[in-house]
């Protein structure tokens, strides 16, 4: 269309799973292409879609998982960013298979703002994403990687105090 965006990345934007899917499996698009917003394929079905199975069909295209959006979100972030679980664990066990140190305390840097993973998932307010982080060895005192060095429990604590955060 005129803004940029392939087919597959209109159907996941329309929430059209089976559309998307169809093409994943049966076209030859490209999946590195970038929009003029700067999402690709993966980034655009962790956006709109909660499907494993179209995360399948990108990986058996071999579609990288560490392309990372103009906000510099990876496929990790991006899960987490919008709180999708099983998606998260979906990503970071693909991601685990080729760098074994994950979930051992050494983080990539989610996005060029210095946080890491724990401290995007309390920022958005996910606490079954904190939780499932903690349980598998992501560090509660990982400071940010920026001049601010700071900690998931000071990022909590500025947080505003509504419900959603509590």
């Amino acid at each position: 269309n005129q803004a940029g965006e392939p087919l597959f990345y209109l159907a996941c934007k329309a929430g059209n799973t089976g559309l998307a899917l169809m093409i994943a499996k049966h076209s030859d698009f490209d999946v590195s292409i970038v929009t003029r917003q700067g999402d690709n394929a993966l980034i655009a079905a962790l956006d709109y879609l909660s499907s494993i199975e179209i995360l399948d069909a990108l990986a058996a295209r071999s579609i990288p998982l560490s392309i990372k959006n103009f906000q510099g979100f990876d496929a990790f972030s991006t899960a987490i960013y919008y709180g999708k679980l099983e998606m998260a664990k979906w990503v970071h066990d693909h991601i685990k298979l080729n760098n074994p140190t994950i979930g051992s305390g050494l983080h990539p840097v989610t996005s060029d703002s210095g946080l890491y993973p724990i401290h995007l998932a309390v920022a958005k307010g996910h606490l079954e994403i904190v939780t499932w982080l903690l349980d598998n060895g992501y560090n509660p005192n990982q400071t940010t990687s920026n001049n601010k060095k700071i900690t998931p429990l000071q990022l909590a604590l500025a947080l505003p105090d509504t419900t959603e955060n509590k």
